[in-house]
C-alpha cells in the first residue's frame, strides 16, 4: 500500500522506488497509438505505383505525392472514381488535372493526383483488387445515390460484391 510520495527527496526515507506514474489523455494515446501502427504498416506494404508513390498495406493506402503525404483507411472507404478538370484561361484549356477520388462512408474525400487517366484506371483497377467492396466508376445516380441515400449506396456496393463472387444477393445482409 502507497502511503506517501516523494519525488526525488535530498535525504530519502527508504530506499524504494516507483519507476513513475503516467497520465494520458485517452485521444492523445490512440493517436500515438494509431500513428505508430500506421508507421509500422507503411514499412511492409507493398508498391502500387512508383509515380505518383502510391503503397498499400493490409489497413492502409499511403499515397506520397504532391506536398503532403496521405494516408487512406481502407475499410473505410467506399467508392472510388477517375476525375479530370481542365484549368482554363480565357476560356482555352491550358492545363489538365487528372485525380482519382476516394471517399468514404462518412461522406468526407481524399484524392490521389495522378499523370493521365490512363494511370488513374491503373490506379483504379489496383484499389478495387485490393478492396473488392468499393464501388468503382463515376455517374450522376452513383453520386446522388451517396449524397442523398448512403444505406441505398452501401447495399449497391455489398451486392456488387456478391455478384462479383457469385453469391445470391437475396440474403445478404447491409
Amino acid at each position: 500500500r502507497i502511503t506517501e510520495v516523494a519525488e526525488k527527496p535530498a535525504e530519502p526515507k527508504s530506499t524504494k522506488a516507483s519507476m513513475g506514474f503516467f497520465i494520458f489523455n485517452k485521444s492523445a494515446l490512440v493517436k500515438y497509438l494509431t500513428e505508430d501502427e500506421a508507421e509500422r504498416e507503411y514499412l511492409e506494404t507493398r508498391c502500387c505505383l512508383k509515380k505518383p508513390p502510391i503503397y498499400i498495406g493490409d489497413k492502409r493506402i499511403f499515397y506520397m505525392g504532391n506536398r503532403q503525404p496521405r494516408m487512406f483507411t481502407k475499410d473505410k472507404i467506399v467508392w472510388v472514381y477517375q476525375h479530370k478538370k481542365d484549368v482554363q484561361v480565357r476560356y482555352v484549356t491550358v492545363k489538365t488535372i487528372y485525380s482519382v477520388q476516394i471517399r468514404y462512408k462518412d461522406r468526407t474525400e481524399g484524392m490521389i493526383l495522378v499523370p493521365d487517366s490512363g494511370v488513374a484506371s491503373y490506379v483504379e483497377e489496383a484499389l478495387q483488387r485490393e478492396m473488392p467492396w468499393v464501388v468503382v466508376g463515376y455517374d450522376d445516380d452513383l453520386n446522388r445515390m451517396y449524397n442523398n441515400n448512403m444505406q441505398q449506396f452501401l447495399s449497391l456496393r455489398y451486392n456488387e460484391q456478391m455478384v462479383q463472387a457469385g453469391s445470391p444477393t437475396e440474403s445478404a445482409p447491409v
